[in-house]
This record gives structure tokens, C-alpha cells and sequence, in this order.
């Protein structure tokens, strides 16, 4: 009995030594910029005073992350308040809170500003 306690003490500690160096060797293949979804784009329009993206939201997305996404240029400048504004109007019958996965919305492109 106490030969076999040996044995299996042997087998579990190579089992933790190979996890760690499978863990360690291999590593993991999801990185924060391989994680991220790129929105899917649709169309694109530009109404009176908003050019717009058509974009399908994926489980996760809220308002704010796509309009970073698609808007990278002015990411440290984006208004919340007008990012809202603007897309209640491109998207009258949508509460921006509530997107629906699956569903394409428009979502504001802002410009950025010279200077």
C-alpha cells in the first residue's frame, strides 16, 4: 500500500510540472486585440448634418463601445451627450440602451477636427 501511495504521488506531481510547462510553453492564443469584434458595416450614409455607419451589433456592444470602434480617430474627444442625440436621430424607434444583438442600427462617424 505505501509503495502505491509512492506511485501515485509521482504520477501527480509530473501531471503538475507538465501543466505548468504546457501552460507555460504553449500560452494562450486570445489577445485584447485579437478579442475584439470588428463591427460589421452595411452601409454607409450621410444625412443632412450626420454621416452614419450601418453596423451589426454583436452580444456585448453597447452604444458607446461601437461608436469608439468606428470612430478611432476621435476616441479621446467623443461627446457622450451628442453621441446619443445623434443617434436618436438616425435611429428614431431605437432606445440606444437597448440594442439587440443581431440587429443592424446606424451609429454616428465623426470627423476629426483640425488643430
Amino acid at each position: 500500500m505505501k509503495n502505491l501511495m509512492k506511485i501515485l504521488s509521482y504520477i501527480l506531481i509530473a501531471l503538475f510540472f507538465i501543466s505548468i510547462y504546457k501552460d507555460l510553453s504553449v500560452g494562450t492564443t486570445l489577445t485584447p486585440e485579437n478579442n475584439i469584434k470588428q463591427p460589421q458595416v452595411e452601409n454607409m450614409v450621410k444625412t443632412e448634418n450626420i454621416t452614419a455607419m450601418e453596423v451589426k451589433v454583436h452580444q456585448g456592444d453597447t452604444l458607446l463601445t461601437i461608436a469608439e470602434k468606428i470612430n478611432p480617430q476621435v476616441t479621446n474627444n467623443l461627446n457622450v451627450n451628442k453621441i446619443v442625440e445623434d443617434f436618436k436621430a438616425l435611429n428614431p424607434t431605437t432606445d440606444p440602451v437597448e440594442l439587440q444583438p443581431g440587429e443592424f442600427y446606424f451609429f454616428p462617424i465623426y470627423e476629426k477636427e483640425a488643430g
